[in-house]
Order: structure tokens, then sequence, then C-alpha cells
């Protein structure tokens, strides 16, 4: 009896012990995030007649703040880029490529670089089978090849809809971006064009301008836009 006990005693421990080393596999792993809609915020400003108003502000990622983390640590920076025009004509307005503070991103290069992964997740029923793994004769074999799989089935299922969301967080990501992006163009008399500016800056810049091109009544000339100040990769 006593014999009988220290084995029980024996399984549970290891068990217990399976379930930890399964615990501290996935934990780093974590889950994934569900993309929350961002809604483009452009800087308020005050347009007298007469007058055509470019101003730059950071585009806060809302609820997002695996996103958020992951372009901060690479040094993205999310910007709304809007100009008002305030005058009784129309005006073009385009970016000078010159004037680029560091590497701007195509929507699909923002994403690469700040996505979430999916192949981590391949790890839940792999770290599964490591933690608690067939067990081919002994008493507990029926049990135990009993847990084994219900925890392949469970962490499987769990892996593969995590990639899922995922997956699709990223999609829904890039098309915010896609769909949001700053495109050089007219801005109407009275009217405004606004979108987002994807910036990577791997090094600190002591002062950070973006030049604006404006082909106005035939003329081209320039204006300077400063960039808000703050770390890299900062957007709130």
């Amino acid at each position: 009896m006593k014999l009988a006990l220290d084995d029980t005693s024996r399984s549970r421990f290891r068990l217990l012990t399976a379930l930890l080393v399964l615990l501290a596999w996935v934990h780093p792993i974590g889950c994934a995030r569900i993309y929350r809609p961002i809604i483009v915020a452009p800087t308020p400003v005050q347009v007298l007649p007469g007058e055509i108003r470019p101003s730059i502000g950071f585009q806060p990622w809302g609820d997002n703040s695996r996103y958020r983390d992951r372009a901060q640590k690479v040094g993205i920076r999310m910007l709304v880029l809007t100009v008002d025009n305030g005058t009784d004509r129309n005006v073009h307005v385009s970016i000078d490529p010159g004037s680029v503070p560091g590497e701007r991103l195509s929507p699909s290069g923002a994403t690469a670089l700040i996505k979430q992964s999916l192949w981590g997740y391949s790890f839940y029923p792999i770290g599964s089978l490591i933690a608690l793994p067939p067990i081919q004769t002994g008493a507990w074999a029926e049990l135990g090849n009993a847990i084994c799989w219900t925890s392949f089935g469970i962490t499987l299922a769990v892996g593969i809809s995590n990639g899922a969301v995922a997956a699709s967080s990223n999609r829904k990501l890039e098309n915010f971006f896609s769909l949001n992006g700053w495109s050089d163009g007219e801005v109407t008399s009275g009217g405004r064009r606004l979108g987002l500016l994807l910036f990577q800056v791997k090094e600190a810049h002591p002062s950070l301008k973006l030049r604006l091109l404006l082909l106005d009544a035939g003329v081209t000339r320039t204006i300077d836009v400063p960039l808000p100040e703050g770390p890299l990769g900062e957007s709130p």
C-alpha cells in the first residue's frame, strides 16, 4: 500500500511538472491581439482666409498597444499630414522626396516590420507534446496518453485560432495604412487634404522637417513643416 501511494504521488508530481513546463513554454508567445479600428486624427488648426496651412501631428494607435510597442521598438513614426486651403483657388501639393527623414515606408513595408508573427503559435501543440509526451507502457499509460492527446488537441486549436486572429489583424492594419496613406494631389479651394505618413527613423535628428512643394497659380514654392518632437517611433 505504501509503495502504491508513493507511485501515485510520484506520478502526480510528474504530471504537475509537465503542466508547469507547458505553461512556461506557451506564456512567452502570448495570445494574438485583435486589431481595433483606428480613426485618423488630424491636428486641429485655425486657417485664415487666403492662407494655405499645412500641419503634421502624431497619429494615435488607439487600442492597439502591441502594434504601437513594436513600432516604437523599430523606430516607426506614424504621422498625419494635413493641408488646409483657405484661398479662392485650387493648389497642388506634393512632398519633396529629399526632405523625408529616414525611410518613408509603404503600407506593406510598415506592416511587415510591426506585424504579429504567425509561426510562433505552431509551438503551442509542439510544446504540448514535449511537456506531455505519449506514454508507451506502465500503469499510467492510458491516463497519460489521454491527457497527452487532449492537451495536444486543445493547444492545436488554440494555436490555429490565434494564428487566424493575428493574420486577420495584420491585414486590417495594412488596409488602414493603404486607405488612409498620404498621396500628392490637388487641394480644392476651401478644402483639405490629409493622409498618413509612415517613416522609419533609426538615428536621432536635432531637427526634423518635411518640405512640401506647393504649385499655386502656376508658381511653385516650398513650405517647411516641422515634425512633432518626441522619442523615435512615438505615437500615442
